[in-house]
């Protein structure tokens, strides 16, 4: 484990001999005094008083007296000036003296700071490496302590209690935490169960409990005395149980191959540089909502146990989900991607919602599996996005903007709805497969719609849909006569409607031509 001790090499003894020195400095000033300056001085009043009386000497006795008392003043006012400067010398001696004299105290205190924070270091490091859980959460406490008097040392402090965490656990010991849907602080208030947890891991847990309490406590910003700003942390490959860091705030999160035990909570939580969770794995639910990643979010080939909530959580940069696993449900509601949203290669092994979710970049799914429900209604879409994905189970679009060109060359199992969707620009479904129903009622394909070579295994529904400058259904295939009740489309000669089509020779008010199906379903015609 890393140590948080504080040492100099000069000591404390070094200390004390700069102190000592510098009061010898000053003890040597005051002696070195200038008393050539003085003798200088002297002579000078009485070769200027002499000058004086013997310029003015004169003639007679008057003459004689007044040129006498003009030398002595003379004299007594070099004296004077002479007077002056040494009271002047000797008082910014004293000054300097004093100066010195509060550096070397409060050289005398920081060392004597320093020493205490050695051995308040040394003792909480000794008191981790215990056995006993109540010795560990001791060097805990103090070592919080000890960072909350001494804001230089909070950093350091962070570094060490995630050094603790990082320190490795049996997960065996955790086995019945990692499937139960009760949390290891439930298992270890509940008698019965707790006796199936070994007493090494009743500690591990309590410490580590204690552990990710402090750090919470101190990366929240709800009390400004307890908040330490600018806290970076790295808790890569630990092990967290019932980790909660609701409303922190955190610099930067190194998360990787993390496993969280229990529920993992991150709501309203702010990570105002890059925060990595790739590779780690969520055993119990999860709940990032309203969080706020104003960096790169990572959470690449991260595991989701359980159901994972990002409702209304905004990623300020470029998200990366890809490989990700979402064994549980799982929600992206009101979600705001500020870049490119990668979710390629993701799997989601339950239901998951991106209901009125933003996107400001491309959205790409390509290779992604929905094995539930996948729900992207209300979703605004601003920028190209790909959708090679496989849809096991119903999708549904509705009420979707795609403001940018989309591509969608996906596998659609179950029920599909794209009703009441607006595609500002071209939308391409070349190739895909919708092997159950699909209805693109209500739909504005106000940029090119193509559907060459798409497959329609189900019953298909072009209800008020609105068609615009240019139309491809070349090759596609329909096992069912489509729909097309209201349907409509602009006047264009590059239209590729299916066999049998028609569009009516008279146009609305809107100059928008009627839609009229084939008269023999059977043979097109």
């Amino acid at each position: 484990m890393r140590d948080l001790s504080i040492s100099d090499e000069s000591g404390s003894e070094g200390t004390v001999d700069v102190v000592r020195s510098d009061q010898m400095t000053a003890v040597s000033a005051g002696l070195d005094f200038p008393w050539r300056w003085v003798w200088s001085a002297l002579v000078t009043g009485g070769v200027a008083g002499g000058i004086s009386t013997a310029t003015l000497w004169g003639k007679d006795v008057s003459e004689h007296s007044a040129a006498m008392e003009v030398g002595m003043k003379v004299a007594a006012a070099v004296l004077a000036i002479l007077a002056t400067f040494i009271a002047v010398h000797r008082l910014r001696l004293s000054q300097k003296e004093h100066a010195r004299q509060v550096a070397a105290d409060q050289n005398a205190k920081l060392d004597a700071i320093e020493r205490r924070i050695t051995e308040l270091s040394a003792k909480a490091s000794e008191q981790l490496g215990s056995d006993k859980a109540t010795v560990q959460i001791g060097g805990l406490t103090d070592l919080e302590r000890l960072a909350q008097n001494y804001p230089s040392l909070r950093q350091v402090a962070v570094d060490r209690i995630c050094a603790y965490l990082q320190m490795p656990i049996p997960l065996a010991s955790l086995e019945e935490t990692q499937v139960s849907t009760a949390s290891p602080m439930e298992i270890l208030s509940d008698p019965v169960r707790v006796a199936s947890v070994s007493p090494e891991a009743q500690r591990e847990i309590r410490v580590r409990l204690t552990a990710q309490r402090i750090l919470a406590r101190h990366l929240r910003r709800s009390s400004s005395e307890t908040f330490w700003p600018n806290m970076s942390i790295d808790l890569s490959g630990a092990v967290l149980i019932d980790f909660d860091m609701s409303e922190a705030y955190i610099d930067s999160a190194d998360f990787r191959y993390v496993n969280f035990v229990g529920q993992t909570t991150f709501n309203r939580g702010v990570f105002a540089q890059v925060a990595d969770f790739s590779y780690s794995t969520f055993y119990g639910w999860v709940d990032f909502t309203q969080a706020s990643f104003d960096e790169n979010a990572g959470f690449e080939k991260s595991e989701f146990r359980q159901s994972a909530a990002f409702d209304y959580t905004e990623f300020g940069k470029i998200a990366y989900f890809q490989g990700a696993k979402f064994c549980g449900g799982s929600t992206f509601g009101n979600t705001s991607f500020g870049d490119v949203a990668h979710f390629d290669y993701a799997e989601f092994g339950e239901g998951v919602t991106f209901v009125d979710a933003m996107v400001s970049q491309a959205a790409v799914f390509e290779h992604a599996t929905f094995k539930g429900y996948a729900g992207f209604s209300g979703v605004r879409f601003r920028c190209p996005r790909y959708f090679a994905a496989r849809f096991e189970e119903g999708a549904s679009f509705n009420g979707a903007r795609f403001i940018g060109n989309a591509k969608f060359g996906s596998m659609f199992h179950g029920h599909t709805t794209f009703e009441e969707v607006y595609f500002d620009e071209d939308v391409v479904f070349m190739s895909a497969h919708f092997e159950g129903d699909i209805s693109f009622d209500g739909t504005n394909f106000n940029g090119g719609a193509h559907f060459a070579r798409v497959i329609f295994d189900g019953d298909v529904s072009f209800h008020r849909c609105i068609f615009g400058p240019y139309v491809h259904f070349g090759t596609a295939r329909f096992a069912r006569q489509p729909i097309l009740h209201y349907a409509k489309a602009t006047e264009s000669p590059h239209h590729v409607w299916p066999l049998g089509w028609g569009v009516d020779s008279v146009a609305d008010a809107d100059g928008l031509f009627e839609l009229i199906p084939p008269q023999n379903p059977e043979t097109g015609r």
